[in-house]
């Protein structure tokens, strides 16, 4: 089996899971529904156990709302 990445026509989608298992759902989803063909996908982000589990899903905006994928 060889994977591929998603095609450029499938547009990005929305991550609006409450966890990184969530967002994986939607995108391999997305990809199932957008191409017919079985699909694998993944979320990244950090569980911190000193921090309870956090910041998971919102690890991209851990460093305040105002910050960018520039800045992080």
């Amino acid at each position: 089996m060889e994977l591929l990445p998603r095609p450029e026509t499938v547009p990005d989608v929305v991550e609006d899971a409450d966890t990184l298992l969530g967002n994986a759902r939607l995108k391999a989803r997305a990809l199932v529904a957008a191409t017919g063909t079985a699909a694998v996908a993944d979320d990244t982000g950090l569980e911190v156990d000193a921090l309870g589990g956090a910041p998971g899903v919102y690890s991209a905006r851990f460093a305040g709302p105002s910050a960018t994928y520039a800045t992080t």
